[in-house]
């Protein structure tokens, strides 16, 4: 279920573009068709993450109907993660004492 954000919420936002804007199959410049709005929290609070989603534009090329998004999508988040990677690291790393006391009780 998704993360139900309270109104008002303040977001700081980052735009995120398509790295290569020229089609694989025809190398036409590609165009902007749509937008993904992803919302998570990052260390530096609520974050809105803008995805400009880009296809290629030549009716008769092979991919028209494929949709590319930017690469760097992933450098923040996984897909549907409400929190970003640096919110997990420091969760991740918060944990090690007690993983390693348990592991050590385990295995004693």
């Amino acid at each position: 279920m998704a993360y139900c954000w309270p109104a008002g919420t303040v977001f700081k936002r980052i735009e995120l573009d398509v790295e290569e804007r020229s089609c694989p199959v025809c190398r036409r410049y590609m165009h902007v068709c749509d937008h993904r709005y992803h919302h998570l929290w990052t260390l530096q609070g609520p974050t809105q993450v803008v995805n400009r989603l880009v296809r290629c534009p030549d009716a008769s090329c092979e991919s028209r109907g494929r949709t590319y998004s930017p690469e760097a999508e992933l450098s923040i988040s996984m897909p549907r993660w409400c929190i970003g990677w640096d919110v997990f690291v420091g969760l991740a790393i918060a944990a090690l004492p007690a993983i390693g006391r348990y592991l050590n009780c385990v295995w004693s």
